[in-house]
């Protein structure tokens, strides 16, 4: 399909005309192959010495809130926890060398590549976190999925233990695959043609929506501090709004061109 051509075409371009070689000699197609059919994967966990190096870098860093017009405004500890998310802003991110030593590991770097099919581009680099204790979900805390390039992924670190009232991760299995996609279509309970009204006009998605849809309305990613994993955004999923814990995650987010969804200067 074009999916396909578009891969061929951009690798050869990066082989031929850039020179650049693949990550991927003689890396284990395992991870790879778990992307493809469920969309996401467990990574080894970060050593807690490095993760307790992050966590004490962004303790001299503002959270910053968004604001009704969009924007990101930096705002004490205190008024951060009344919103649901608050993250750290890019050059505090960039500023941490353990980050980016997290973001250049060539055994990840190779599983991403076997998944775009092509050399990585690091496009988005987020840090943030969702405060429990507040009334509802917000945003992304309620399932959508991402179109951010034709083949993308994206990395993410738990900086927190993430349990089940800590906010964990959801991701609905299969749901980045066209024929699961299909499936659903054919077994929404208003036809074919309501299904995708529903998978593409409304932004975010209820869990007995997506349970009607696809079966279950998502695997939670349990995870201690230090735990990771890729998934593949283009399938469903949520980060579940915290009950009685805090959740601090690190985002990473790769793809096969360079169509940056946020300017990050090196």
């Amino acid at each position: 399909g074009l999916n396909e051509l578009l891969g061929s075409a951009f690798n050869s371009f990066v082989r031929q005309g850039l020179g650049i070689l693949p990550l991927a000699q003689g890396a284990s197609s395992k991870e790879s192959a778990l992307l493809d059919r469920q969309g996401y994967c467990h990574l080894p966990s970060h050593p807690a010495a490095l993760t307790q190096k992050i966590i004490r870098h962004f303790e001299d860093c503002r959270l910053h809130v968004m604001q009704q017009d969009g924007n990101w405004l930096p705002v004490s500890d205190e008024e951060a926890r009344k919103h649901n998310v608050a993250r750290y802003e890019r050059p505090d991110i960039l500023a941490c060398p353990e980050i980016l030593s997290v973001i250049t590991q060539k055994d990840v770097l190779a599983i991403v590549e076997q998944r775009l099919g092509v050399t990585p581009t690091l496009i988005n680099l987020s840090c943030w976190r969702s405060h429990a204790g507040l009334k509802g979900p917000e945003k992304a805390q309620f399932h959508h999925f991402d179109l951010d390039d034709y083949r993308f992924c994206k990395l993410f670190v738990y900086l927190s233990d993430a349990g089940e009232e800590a906010g964990p991760h959801v991701y609905v299995p299969g749901s980045h695959r066209a024929d699961k996609v299909l499936e659903a279509r054919d077994h929404w309970p208003d036809g074919p043609q309501a299904f995708m009204e529903w998978s593409l006009k409304s932004v975010r998605k209820s869990d007995e929506d997506v349970e009607n849809g696809f079966g279950t309305s998502g695997i939670r990613l349990i995870g201690r501090q230090g735990n990771a994993f890729i998934h593949n955004t283009a399938g469903i999923h949520k980060g579940e709004l915290p009950q009685s814990k805090d959740r601090f995650l690190l985002q990473m987010e790769f793809a096969a061109t360079p169509m940056l969804t946020e300017l990050i200067n090196p």
